[in-house]
């Protein structure tokens, strides 16, 4: 959690199927957030906490999959509609640092790419494409100051690292070291990023 207090999991539930789980660091107290009727994987805190989102392939066949935010203490999920009606996957989702935005990988359009949810009130408001390539591109990671990302674009098998702009979808290399890229970090200063 951003308090450092507890930790979000995700466990088999039994069966093939996985639920999310949090675990009270200084007690040891667990608690399932999520029945595990389906998979329910890659959990995010908000930024204050309160929420994880998360995607499942619940109220889908097994090849779509959708986010879903969930109060951190449990209750009832909220689908978000970000595959527009499309079939694909909506997968990796990360909280901007505000809180107001998720970020996401989906392949609604015939690749991965990287894609933006304005969020409020648990519903998505808009949804921005914020790639545009004929290759894959996936695992973005948001700036602390919440005004671009960093993912990794996938190019005839060599990964490199790229950063996109939030608002006026400006990207460019982050790295020209030739070979694979992979995990993308930013410092908390915004001006590092660092990579494997």
């Amino acid at each position: 959690s951003p308090d450092g207090t507890k930790l979000v999991y995700t466990a088999n539930a039994g069966g093939n199927a996985f639920a999310l789980h949090v675990v009270d660091l200084a007690t040891g107290a667990k608690r399932a957030i999520t029945d595990g009727s389906r998979d329910d994987m890659q959990p995010r805190w908000s930024p204050d906490g309160t929420l994880l989102v998360f995607w499942s392939r619940r109220e889908t066949t097994r090849t779509n999959a959708d986010l879903f935010v969930v109060a951190s203490t449990g209750g009832e999920t909220t689908r978000l509609e970000t595959r527009e009606g499309k079939d694909g996957e909506s997968i990796d989702p990360q909280w901007s640092p505000d809180g107001t935005r998720i970020s996401f990988t989906t392949d609604t359009r015939g690749r991965q790419e990287i894609a933006l949810a304005s969020y409020a009130e648990r519903e998505v408001r808009r949804v921005e494409h914020m790639t545009d390539s004929i290759h894959d591109e996936y695992g973005a990671v948001w700036r602390p100051d919440g005004r671009a990302l960093a993912y990794l674009h996938n190019e005839d098998a060599a990964v490199s690292l790229r950063r996109v702009f939030a608002v006026s979808h400006a990207d460019h290399a982050v790295s020209d070291i030739p070979g694979m890229h992979l995990s993308p970090d930013i410092g908390p200063d915004s001006d590092a990023t660092a990579f494997m």
